[in-house]
């Protein structure tokens, strides 16, 4: 009788007599090499961080080039397998850390925080503004032996010995990682991985944290909404047949339905081997259960009551489409099994969410909406990219970043599963960003940006939508007439 383990990690390289080149060098210059390699932000380098763990490493300081590209794909040979108990297999998962820098995500992370900021000093000894500067300002590739204070004070809480790594689950909310006597810090997810921990103690010492955490995410939610869709109406804390809900936007020809769900992924849910993941997910799957009555409302017009008693007559709109608002970029792990949960273990949902992608509703975090907002600008070309990228299978379990970059090149999307995600999400320069802003990426196929923008302040949304995908299947057909020309 074969032995069980709990080990999804450890029966996959087992039973794939993997990795047979590991075993030769030494673990402090093989993991430095492959950082540098992947820039620490593949989700392939944290296998290589686990399986050094699980396994013997050799003498050899020289590593040869021929050997590390080895190395990497036999990490990347581990995604393919699906672990008992499974939800999904992890190669379908194609997510990405790092790829959004902390002087972009922070600042969004420290707004939601701003209300704790004394209970953060209490915790941590230093206010939310100090801990902000450390983490925006630290350098990823930084080599120094001491870290700024702010960031000092949080390494007790973010530190693993390399011998007590199992699976990369282990590594979800770590920065530093001790082995023999060097530290590897993974400071590409510091901003998310500082969120976490400072949720976690505040979540730890303070029983309403969770409920007011969520009431700060809401807020800043509409403050961006209500940046984005200046001429709608927009109304928090409505009720629809005595059911409290979020946020709703109302235009002349377009409606919004907004939920916001503050989360709390546990490490083991990084580990697609736990079902623990599910549980995490009940927030999204209740988000989903929630936005059903709004957009029926607005789908077909009807009433609702504004959070100071007074009722609103809606007419039915053109254009409806629903947002779950998460606070965790890590949400896309979850994101990833709405369907197959949907699908066996949520009938109620099922009824109305056959599938939660090709459906009118977008689910992710706060960060990537406050991109979306700034690279699309207008409203037209936010509705057209979530409908296109619904309409894309391929797509489904992409990052943000990702598929924005795909947008407008339906050509090249047989390429899609043949890049490596990590060169993929590179292609997005955040320091021009940084120089520029993100408008920087707004689709260089429309060429009517001014007209589009036009229409869509006087609500002439379906008219500014048209021409959006004119441009954009004008564009299609161009990429296809030069990638024949390539072919032959």
């Amino acid at each position: 009788m074969n032995k069980v383990t709990k080990n999804w990690l450890d029966d996959a390289f087992q039973d794939n007599n993997l990795p047979s080149l590991i075993s030769k060098y030494d673990v402090n210059e093989l993991i430095n090499k492959s950082m540098e390699r992947t820039f620490g932000t593949y989700h392939g380098f944290e296998i290589l961080l686990s399986i050094t763990a699980l396994t013997e490493t050799g003498t050899e300081k020289t590593i040869k080039e021929k050997d590390l590209d080895e190395i990497i794909i036999e990490c990347e040979k581990l995604f393919q397998g699906t672990p008992k108990s499974d939800i999904l297999s992890l190669l379908s998962i194609r997510h990405v850390r790092g790829l959004r820098p902390p002087w972009f995500s922070w600042p969004i992370y420290s707004e939601i925080l701003n209300p704790f900021d004394d209970k953060i000093r209490d915790i941590f000894g230093f206010s939310l503004d100090e801990i902000s500067k450390d983490i925006v300002n630290l350098d990823p590739k930084s080599e120094l032996n001491r870290f700024p204070d702010a960031i000092e004070k949080i390494k007790p809480y973010t530190t693993i010995k390399h011998s007590n790594i199992q699976t990369p689950g282990d590594l979800w909310d770590k920065l530093f990682v001790e082995i023999k006597n060097e530290t590897v810090g993974l400071f590409y997810k510091i901003s998310d991985v500082a969120y976490w921990v400072i949720c976690r103690e505040l979540q730890n010492r303070y029983s309403k944290f969770g409920d007011k955490k969520g009431k700060s995410l809401e807020n800043l939610v509409k403050k961006e909404i209500t940046r984005f869709l200046p001429s709608h109406d927009s109304f928090q804390e409505y009720y629809i047949d005595e059911n409290e809900k979020d946020i709703i936007t109302i235009g002349k020809k377009m409606g919004w339905a907004i939920e916001s769900k503050a989360m709390n992924i546990r490490p083991s849910s990084a580990d697609w081997s736990n079902l623990n993941a599910i549980d995490d997910m009940v927030p999204i799957l209740k988000g989903l259960e929630q936005i059903i009555p709004p957009l029926d409302l607005l789908k077909n017009g009807g009433k609702f009551i504004d959070k100071v008693g007074k009722a609103h007559k809606i007419k039915p709109k053109d254009i409806v489409f629903g947002f779950i608002v998460t606070d965790q970029i890590y949400s896309s792990y979850v994101r990833a099994a709405i369907d197959e949960v949907i699908e066996k273990k949520e009938v109620a949902l099922s009824n109305y969410f056959s599938k939660w992608h090709g459906n009118q509703v977008w689910i992710g975090s706060i960060i990537d909406l406050y991109l979306l907002f700034r690279v699309s600008e207008t409203p037209s070309v936010l509705m057209d990219y979530l409908q296109w990228m619904r309409s894309e299978e391929k797509l489904k379990y992409t990052d943000e970043i990702e598929s924005w970059l795909f947008y407008g090149t339906e050509p090249v999307m047989p390429f899609v599963k043949r890049v490596k995600a990590r060169i993929i999400g590179s292609g997005f320069g955040w320091e021009r960003v940084r120089n520029e802003g993100l408008n920087t990426y707004f689709p260089f196929w429309i060429e009517r940006d001014r007209l589009i923008k036009e229409l869509d302040k006087e609500g002439n949304i379906n008219q500014a939508l048209n021409i959006v995908r004119q441009e954009r299947l004008n564009t299609s057909r161009i990429m296809k007439k030069r990638l024949k020309r390539k072919k032959v």
